[in-house]
């Protein structure tokens, strides 16, 4: 789980239009979204697209 410090759905969404896909967040949690590790490629587009979403 990853903690987005904002609205966990808004951040999946963000996160979609870079073309790179988070679980989803729960009512319990709504600031945070899950994320399961992927290959090394796939988690360095995860850390390239984190990073804009986040700026």
């Amino acid at each position: 789980m990853v903690d987005v410090k904002g609205d966990g759905r808004a951040f999946s969404a963000a996160m979609a239009r870079h073309k790179v896909f988070v679980g989803r967040s729960w009512p319990a949690m709504p600031q945070h979204v899950r994320v399961t590790v992927g290959t090394e490629t796939e988690m360095k587009r995860f850390r390239e697209a984190f990073a804009k979403v986040m700026a």
